[in-house]
């Protein structure tokens, strides 16, 4: 009976966290996204300073 009433318990439990957690990442989405592009355009930038690197190598 102790192991019905600890397992309602947890169900319960994931009854009011699993919104939660969706409504979170819904909010974290778009910081993300925007995270994830600054991301991506600073990798860019990297790749153009080591072509320019290589290329001002090249040129001496």
């Amino acid at each position: 009976m102790k192991d019905l009433a600890f397992i309602v318990c947890l169900a319960a439990a994931a009854a009011i966290v699993a919104p939660t957690a969706a409504d979170l990442l819904t909010a974290l989405s778009p910081k993300y996204i925007k995270l994830e592009a600054q991301k991506q355009q600073l990798e860019q930038t990297a790749r153009d300073y080591q072509v320019y690197r290589e290329a001002v190598k090249d040129a001496r």
